[in-house]
């Protein structure tokens, strides 16, 4: 198959996992824990106990594995090399960032965020997510598990016709 239709299934596994985390966060976290939810719509967020149980580590998983995929094709060519890049730069942030919740190191970041962050969208909730979010192992390991998953995607899907540059 071409790079387009590559890139094109990568996107589409791309789509389903980011949807499968906002699901879980929309039905299994309390409050407003998704950002760019209206506040108008918050009432409407409904946490239902079986999700919120199961829900943990979900959220981690799907947005390391989804960012390395879409990392992945954004890239260029669809080689060994920029695999192995995007699952290095999006394994590396997820770490820092969940190693950041802890509460021995939030308050330093916190200090060195720029006051600026406040008027720049997406940037605006780092306060927010260091102070109020919850360190867990469980997360890191779910990282991994998700670092390791791309790279297991991108193989099963070169096995399967879904071809891409290898000579890097």
């Amino acid at each position: 198959m071409t790079q387009v239709r590559a890139r094109s299934v990568y996107f589409g596994i791309t789509c389903v996992s980011l949807g499968i985390g906002y699901v879980v966060y929309f039905l299994g976290r309390p409050g407003p824990a998704i950002y760019a939810i209206p506040s108008i719509i918050e009432h409407w967020i409904l946490v239902h106990p079986v999700v919120a149980e199961i829900s943990g580590q979900l959220p981690s998983f799907f947005h390391t594995y989804a960012f390395i995929l879409l990392t992945f094709i954004v890239l260029g060519t669809l080689s060994r090399f920029n695999l192995y890049l995007s699952i290095s730069l999006w394994a590396t942030v997820e770490v820092l960032f969940e190693v950041g919740q802890h509460d021995l190191i939030n308050s330093s970041i916190i200090d060195i965020v720029p006051g600026w962050f406040e008027r720049v969208p997406v940037l605006d909730i780092s306060e927010t997510y260091f102070l109020r979010g919850t360190f867990d192992p469980l997360d890191l390991l779910a990282i991994v598990i998700a670092s390791v998953c791309a790279w297991l995607t991108v193989q099963l899907a070169q096995g399967k016709g879904v071809h891409h540059e290898t000579n890097n």
